[in-house]
């Protein structure tokens, strides 16, 4: 919130350090406040879900969850 907040600018280098994984999109609206919607997990879980449920085979579920694995490692990676 101090990013949208503050009057001053926030240096690139305070502003790379800062987590921003849990938000999904954040707006001001016209009467002045701030709105900031949040990633649902819930609703991730269940299209994760869907995804095994209509693949055709075993290895294709196993594919699709080791590339998002290798994703959040890769992540984790860049916060450190």
């Amino acid at each position: 919130m101090e990013v949208l907040l503050s009057d001053e600018p926030i240096g690139l280098h305070r502003l790379f350090k800062m987590n921003f994984f849990q938000i999904s999109e954040v707006k001001k609206v016209k009467g002045g406040g701030i709105e900031v919607k949040l990633f649902d997990r819930q609703k991730a879980m269940e299209k994760l879900l869907e995804i095994i449920e209509k693949s055709k085979s075993r290895a294709d579920a196993d594919d699709f969850f080791d590339a998002l694995k290798t994703s959040a490692e890769l992540q984790g990676s860049d916060e450190e």
